[in-house]
């Protein structure tokens, strides 16, 4: 469940007969040292296969993603995911992290997320690599998930995403997409109010991403409203 990272490369494609991925490219040019936007869950998936909503970023000699997951594997279907790639398509090492994992996987981690709860992600430069952050802000809890290992330069091509695995007519689900920030090395932060969006070439046609009331709705099971290569404000 791990995409490579290559500026406007799309994450891994769901197998055939499946549900598939969608993605809205942040117009955000230049770079960034930290990128976080906040992630609700407005309708929690009915069936027991994964979903993964996600905000993606590319650095120097490779790129990463972190997010919610409905996954069947795990305590509640609940799980956060924080983890990447190098160039070469090695995933990432990194530190421990202070969650537990239902399936001991490092990247994947126990986290009983709420549906309508809202959720900041964050990656930011930290001493050792990038930092994955999610906050809860209903609580103002933040966990660092934890550190990946990489090369401290500089963020740039960020893209959230859906990532379905449940068969088209199956599939059901909506998350929104708000507050969409970048920080520079200067550490000016800016307000990212515009992307482009793409869908996985021959997925599934009942997938939209479409702007509402300051944010970005992607929803499943639904007529698709928004199209390929279209750029929306919100």
């Amino acid at each position: 469940m791990f995409s490579r990272f290559f500026a406007r490369s799309a994450p891994r494609i769901p197998p055939p007969g499946k549900a598939s991925s969608f993605h809205v490219w942040w117009e955000a040019p230049g770079s960034a040292v930290e990128v976080a936007v906040t992630l609700e869950v407005l309708r929690r998936p009915q069936v027991d296969e994964l979903f993964f909503w996600a905000l993606q970023v590319s650095f120097d000699g490779g790129g990463s993603h972190i997010g919610l997951q409905h996954h069947p594997g795990y305590p509640a279907n609940s799980s956060v995911n924080w983890g990447g790639y190098d160039a070469s398509g090695t995933i990432l090492d990194g530190s421990e992290s202070v969650l537990p994992s239902a399936l001991g996987n490092r990247n994947t981690r126990t986290y009983a997320w709420r549906e309508g709860a809202p959720y900041r992600l964050v990656v930011s430069r930290g001493d050792d690599g990038w930092d994955g952050t999610i906050i809860d802000l209903e609580r103002d809890q933040a966990t660092l998930v934890r550190t990946l290992f990489a090369p401290p330069g500089s963020l740039r091509s960020p893209v959230v995403w859906s990532e379905v695995f449940a068969a088209c007519e199956e599939a059901d689900g909506e998350v929104c997409w708000s507050d969409f920030t970048v920080v520079d090395s200067s550490g000016e932060r800016r307000t990212i109010n515009s992307g482009k969006l793409t869908y996985q070439r021959n997925g599934c046609s009942n997938t939209d991403s479409r702007p509402d009331a300051g944010g970005v709705l992607q929803s499943t099971g639904v007529t698709r409203t928004r199209f390929e290569g279209e750029t929306i404000t919100w």
